[in-house]
């Protein structure tokens, strides 16, 4: 199988926190085989007041960001040794969550790489939560992340798999990223009940990806568990798993906002960092 070249462009989404430095990071990490530009991003939401105090507001708060930004760009060139033009900076005001989104779908972005808090669903219910839209909306893959390891170790993937459909495309995805990291790829199915449909559904997968990809560095496991999110989270704790790749179905907005679901439950419960793919919904079986 051929290096990949996935991906070619980054959107880097900081607001300068631990976590929005360790998103910049793993955007290096994952920019250096393959030589991408990386995009940095800040979006200015500046609190409403009377106008006169606003605009000095804007004026300082933008002063702050630019030279913020300036310092994470030269980080970033240190990190990449790639062209200047290769990366970029922007400063934009409005809401982050619609901003993220609009410059996302304007740039053709492949990857969108952001910090996360570890929070509860009460509190993402309570509070605007800009990642968890990002997650839903975003035209593209999103890589969350923590700051809560000291350090970014990507030597080992895991792939949850449910069996649907798309997960066949995404395996070829995660193998080709995986090479160009020189990580290895656990493919991991979590069940409830049935082991034995799980087994063969495993065995069908990993006959199917040895005639497509260079398996050699790829292990198919299922595990038993109660509890899907408990059980991969288990299985990244005993497999030394430094990034988790998950798939998402495209959903509505009414979805977005009510919704709670295995992914954003990821998310919200680990350490390292979670990438996930949007995929197209499974045609209706009639």
């Amino acid at each position: 199988m051929k290096k990949s070249n996935y991906p070619r462009r980054i959107l880097v989404a900081s607001d300068f926190s631990a976590e929005s430095d360790r998103a910049l990071e793993l955007a290096a990490t994952i920019a250096r085989p393959v030589k991408a530009s990386v995009h940095l991003l800040h979006i200015l939401e500046v609190p409403y007041t009377v106008q006169l105090s606003r605009d000095k507001l804007r004026s300082s708060m933008g002063n702050t960001a630019d030279s913020m930004l300036k310092k994470q760009s030269k980080v970033l060139k240190s990190m990449l040794k790639l062209p200047k033009d290769s990366i970029t900076t922007e400063i934009r005001e409005g809401k982050p969550l619609q901003e993220i989104l609009n410059v996302a779908s304007s740039g053709s972005f492949d990857l969108i790489c952001m910090g996360n808090h570890i929070s509860s669903t009460l509190s993402r219910l309570v509070f605007d939560n800009t990642t968890s839209g990002v997650i839903d909306l975003a035209p593209c893959t999103v890589l969350t992340t923590t700051a809560y390891r000291p350090q970014i170790d990507l030597g080992r993937i895991m792939l949850a798999s449910s069996f649907h459909e798309g997960d066949m495309g995404l395996l070829g995805e995660v193998i080709g990223l995986a090479r160009n990291l020189k990580s290895r790829v656990d493919v991991v199915h979590v069940t409830r009940h049935r082991q034995f449909d799980a087994q063969l559904k495993m065995e069908g997968l990993a006959s199917w990806a040895s005639k497509k990809y260079d398996t050699r560095k790829v292990s198919f496991r299922y595990i038993h568990g109660d509890a899907v999110g408990e059980g991969l989270a288990k299985a990244v704790e005993s497999l030394g798993s430094g990034l988790v790749v998950v798939s998402r179905e495209s959903r509505g907005l009414l979805d977005t906002l009510f919704g709670s679901d295995l992914i954003h439950e990821m998310v919200y419960r680990m350490e390292i960092p979670v990438m996930v793919f949007p995929i197209s919904p499974e045609p209706a079986k009639v």
